[in-house]
């Protein structure tokens, strides 16, 4: 071997024992981090152990996004070079920073809200030395409503009086306010869309086919659209004048005394009595013993009869839903879903106070009274002696009053009473 082969030879020898040190250098440099720090954190919360390897923290929803409905789950990967798992693990949650009181694996739905940030902190102990910590986050998000069900249309409408209804139940799992949107189809085009849930009569004929879909919207997100089911239009069911329950005395009102120019309907059904006819308005009438109430189509009120406890007196304004008894009378504000009431009761007992809406529908008895929130829950308000007033929990679609009880049916056409029935 020449001069130059021996000295190339010397440089890679030196620079191979150079290496060497470097690699030394570098283990101690290394062992000296591991003693005074004992693990080192990576990116995403993983925690690298030099001896048992890396630790990485999770946290899974059950509904796969985070919503307030979601179980969360701590995870946890660990690795071990020999394979021994971890005898136990320590965990810990804070919310928004601050300590949870959670030293489980998992968070229940009851202890979140939406936004929230949550975060895990997990050890893992092994027989001989603990791993750890790793930290894992996740944000709440805000879950869609969604349509929980419907009352089937009727293929048989009493036009030209009353239009086709559809009532609808909608949730949200986060509290928010739900707006429910409606668009009709007839014969498979879109004739009208917005929040109303009635379809006029002159946007279908007989043998026309209709349905509609319903979609929840609560501000944020738009829930899931459900299609109601079709049906093909008939003719509407012959309805003569037909009052049901006491007859009137020789005092009080009959239709007769309505304004004969307005334009209310004759089509509702009271407690007292019951009118199923035609005319030519679409909103409700409600007749006692003493009175006749009816919502002309611009949504005011007409009231005649005895006025001794002020029913007639009703208030101005545009309302939409409408129940009179004798001494006092309630009806729903078109501008704001509340309901308003007047007159004056013989007993005060709460019969003009009643609680916030907004409502959908209500029914008095002669003492209380109860209204159905647009989220499907119920108020009621006024005599309590006979739990008339205290409704089940619950999301129902329609509900009626008696003076002792009442009774509600929900979305799948189960009913639910409450109060002393007779």
């Amino acid at each position: 071997m020449g001069q130059d082969g021996a000295h190339n030879l010397g440089e890679t020898r030196a620079e191979s024992s150079t290496k060497r040190h470097l690699a030394r250098l570098r283990t101690v440099g290394l062992l000296l981090i591991v003693v005074v720090l004992g693990s080192v954190a990576c990116e995403d919360g993983e925690v690298i152990d030099p001896e048992y390897g890396p630790i990485q923290a999770r946290i899974h929803a059950s509904d796969g996004l985070a919503y307030t409905t979601s179980v969360l789950y701590g995870g946890v990967n660990v690795h071990h070079p020999e394979g021994d798992p971890p005898t136990s693990y320590a965990w810990s949650w804070t919310v928004d920073g601050v300590d949870a009181g959670v030293q489980t694996q998992t968070v229940p739905p009851a202890l979140t809200t939406k936004y929230e940030v949550w975060e895990v902190t997990v050890t893992a102990h092994f027989e001989s030395t603990n791993v750890g910590p790793s930290r894992a986050t996740i944000t709440l998000i805000n879950k869609p409503p969604e349509v929980l069900g419907f009352a089937d249309l009727i293929d048989n409408p009493d036009c030209p009086d009353d239009p086709l209804v559809i009532l609808a139940l909608s949730t949200d799992a986060d509290g928010d306010p739900i707006t429910q949107r409606y668009a009709w189809i007839v014969n498979n085009v879109e004739v009208q869309e917005g929040t109303s849930n009635r379809l006029d009569c002159q946007l279908f004929d007989e043998g026309d086919r209709v349905f509609v879909n319903i979609t929840p919207d609560d501000g944020e997100d738009v829930g899931a659209t459900v299609k109601s089911n079709i049906v093909t239009i008939k003719p509407a069911p012959s309805a003569p004048l037909a009052l049901s329950g006491p007859a009137p005395s020789a005092s009080s009102s009959t239709v007769s005394d309505a304004n004969p120019d307005s334009n209310a309907s004759l089509s509702s059904t009271h407690r007292d009595g019951s009118v199923e006819a035609s005319s030519t308005g679409v909103v409700p009438l409600s007749i006692t013993e003493s009175n006749v109430c009816h919502i002309n189509r611009d949504g005011s009120i007409e009231c005649t009869g005895i006025d001794d406890f002020g029913v007639t007196d009703a208030p101005d304004g545009s309302f939409y839903q409408l129940a009179v008894e004798f001494d006092y009378a309630c009806a729903i504000r078109t501008q704001d879903s509340k309901i308003v009431c007047w007159g004056e009761p013989l007993a005060d007992l709460g019969q003009l106070s009643p609680p916030e809406g907004p409502f959908t529908q209500i029914d008095l008895g002669s003492s209380s009274g109860c209204g159905l929130r647009t989220e499907g829950d119920i108020g009621c308000w006024g005599d309590d002696s006979l739990g008339q007033a205290s409704p089940p929990d619950g999301q129902f679609i329609h509900l009626e009053m008696t003076d002792s009880y009442g009774c509600a049916m929900d979305a799948g056409g189960s009913v639910d009473c409450w109060g002393l029935a007779d």
